[in-house]
């Protein structure tokens, strides 16, 4: 598991209480917790990770691997 991919896992553990092994790359995001918990989750992930995610990208990140994929991206972009 790379680093982005093992902060967002324990984040999500952190922040929504889920046991290590309910969380994984197919892990559906909305089936994690109710909408109070999404909101908390993205704001938790902003701040972690220093990024913006808007209402178009939240609603395209349906997955742990998707929200993964997303966080990598600016990281390449700027490297």
């Amino acid at each position: 598991m790379n680093d982005i991919a093992s902060r967002v896992t324990t984040l999500i553990q952190h922040e929504l209480g889920i046991a290590p092994e309910r969380v994984g790359p197919r892990t559906r995001l909305h089936e994690l917790g109710d909408s109070l918990d999404w909101l908390s989750l993205v704001g938790a992930v902003e701040t972690e990770f220093g990024v913006e995610i808007s209402e178009a990208q939240e609603q395209a990140l349906q997955t742990v691997e998707d929200l993964i994929r997303f966080l990598q991206e600016p990281a390449a972009a700027q490297a």
